[in-house]
């Protein structure tokens, strides 16, 4: 199976992203070859120490593409994830074999990526958006295996859901602000009141 590469946002303080936590616990239970990718060293350096096994890599590094290549052992990787989206997503596709695929599910990078700058068609690359109204969509019984395996993470490893901050329904704006912070620590939840 070729590796997989993962970016996700940084955190600046204990951990690195919590999407990178996720991916990683992921990936190590099912087996999945993996690179991660954070924006900056802090966040390199505690994703490493919670998965020493996993390859992690800043993209404040200058050769980052380079070691990430190294990673992938020169093919190319066969899946990209990213959570991040924005201007280095041309640089993310750069990265994967022929026929690979981009899966988008973030949007929180600055900058845009044009579609055509992307090699599709040459390449016969794949770009995938996922989101959690898609995830509505699967059947009932693969949504239960999803949220079993979630709850078994959580109850094993509950430091991979910490939790940034709280906030109501009523105040997404400030929440998905928030989210954008570059020295986020943790998830955002909203919440709604009781019925």
């Amino acid at each position: 199976m070729k590796p997989q590469v993962c970016r996700t946002p940084e955190k600046r303080r204990r951990h690195s992203g919590s999407r990178s936590l996720l991916a990683s616990a992921a990936a190590l239970k099912h087996g999945l070859p993996l690179v991660n990718l954070v924006r900056g060293d802090t966040g390199a350096r505690a994703l490493r120490q919670r998965f020493p096994g996993l390859p992690t890599i800043s993209t404040a590094d200058a050769d980052w593409r380079t070691q990430v290549q190294d990673a992938v052992g020169g093919q190319g990787a066969q899946v990209v994830l990213d959570a991040v989206g924005g201007s280095l997503t041309r640089d993310l596709a750069a990265l994967l074999a022929d026929g690979g695929t981009l899966i988008s599910y973030g949007a929180l990078g600055s900058g845009s990526t044009p579609l055509e700058s992307l090699a599709l068609i040459p390449r016969g690359l794949t770009v995938r958006g996922v989101s959690i109204g898609q995830w509505l969509t699967r059947t009932p019984g693969e949504r239960a295996e999803d949220v079993a395996f979630a709850a078994r993470l959580a109850e094993s490893a509950p430091e991979l859901f910490e939790v940034a901050a709280r906030y109501d329904l009523a105040d997404f704006a400030k929440a998905i602000a928030h989210v954008r912070r570059p020295d986020k620590s943790g998830t955002v939840l909203l919440t709604s009141p009781a019925s």
